[in-house]
């Protein structure tokens, strides 16, 4: 070892070797900053891009659900008008049925009249499921039959999802789109529609997704999960604000107040921000961009999450060339190196013995 410093040393006082190591250095730390401040860059680039996508990707999707919802409101409130349905005319019961098949291939399961005591009256749908319902259906228990008691002829009621009352092969959750029905300026009933959630989610949210592991969420402003993957179906009517107090991780506290403040905002926007994943069942780092559903008085948020390991699969390609193009440098300065200091060696040795040789024939 001490050998082997001894002539690490002799081998640095040469100057042309010292000059060498100097150049070779240099080049590499040069490059080395290079390198990094390239990785950097082109990273922030991949996240631009990635939001942009995504910004694109989630306004068009807000906008399709939002028009969605206001043709189905229309359509409720016009069929609120008719005469057999406000009657209770038993013509209503053709009417409803031509109104869902009006639907078919929508997230519109079907309609259903109720009378002033949350009684079935008619009901009609577009999925042999709910072929063998009987009149003893009654809904005057739900939120959204107690809103109806007191609102106005012409008001939309949007309800979080439930599950219906109606037992269905699979539990599925809907959207009851309810209105109120006044017979001679008395309240007497509702007209309800029911929005497949599933359906919805396959609609108008999954296209949206812009990666393979990309998800879209539809918020509440309270923090309610209304719509979201199938992976995450467990999340659905759950308040996401509280779930994640109960996953403590670290940052969990900075990240939970700007999800508040963005969802409770109700304005466009995007995060950067590490949050507890039940598919992952790890905390991950997400690109988010968010933007607001508006309907009659409510607002949601429909939100499109991005892990960011999404983002940096084009990345991690050109991260690996570049450290192939990184090592290739170094070796070839290496190699090149090496050559000049053998060639510079051979060259004093060459001259070396030309100088023997002539110091020989001298002394002849």
């Amino acid at each position: 070892m001490k050998n082997f410093i001894k002539g690490f040393k002799k081998f640095c006082c040469g100057r042309v070797n010292f000059v060498l190591i100097f150049v070779i250095v240099l080049f590499v730390i040069s490059f080395s900053f290079f390198y990094s401040f390239s990785v950097n860059r082109v990273k922030s680039i991949f996240v631009d891009q990635m939001y942009r996508q995504e910004e694109l990707a989630i306004s068009s999707g807000a906008n399709s659900i939002h028009v969605f919802l206001e043709m189905a409101g229309n359509s409720l409130l016009l069929l609120s008008r008719n005469f057999s349905i406000v009657s209770q005319d038993p013509e209503g019961q053709k009417i409803l049925d031509d109104f869902a098949l009006d639907w078919v291939g929508t997230p519109v399961l079907g309609a259903a009249r109720f009378d002033k005591d949350g009684v079935l009256l008619f009901m009609s749908n577009n999925i042999d499921e709910f072929s063998n319902i009987t009149n003893d259906l009654v809904v005057h228990d739900r939120d959204y039959f107690i809103w109806a008691e007191t609102a106005t002829e012409g008001q939309i009621y949007l309800g979080k999802p439930l599950i219906p009352k109606v037992e269905l092969s699979e539990s599925q959750y809907i959207f009851p789109l309810i209105t109120p029905i006044y017979n001679k300026e008395e309240f007497d009933g509702v007209l309800a529609l029911a929005i497949s959630l599933p359906k919805l989610t396959a609609t108008y949210m999954e296209p949206l997704e812009v990666s393979p592991n990309s998800r879209v969420y539809l918020i509440h402003p309270d923090g309610t999960i209304l719509a979201g993957p199938a992976e995450s179906v467990e999340l659905v009517g759950v308040n996401y604000f509280e779930y994640l107090r109960n996953k403590s991780y670290s940052g969990s506290e900075g990240a939970l107040q700007r999800l508040t403040e963005a969802v409770e905002g109700l304005n466009q926007g995007k995060l950067d921000i590490i949050l507890y994943s039940p598919i992952e069942k790890k905390p991950v780092r997400f690109l988010i961009a968010y933007h607001p559903v508006a309907f009659e008085e409510k607002q949601w948020t429909l939100g499109l999450a991005v892990p960011i390991d999404d983002a940096f699969v084009a990345f991690n390609l050109f991260k690996d060339s570049r450290i192939m193009i990184f090592s290739l440098f170094i070796f070839m300065i290496m190699t090149l190196s090496i050559v000049a200091i053998l060639m510079a060696k051979i060259e004093r040795r060459n001259a070396y013995i030309d100088g023997l040789e002539k110091g020989k024939k001298g002394k002849k």
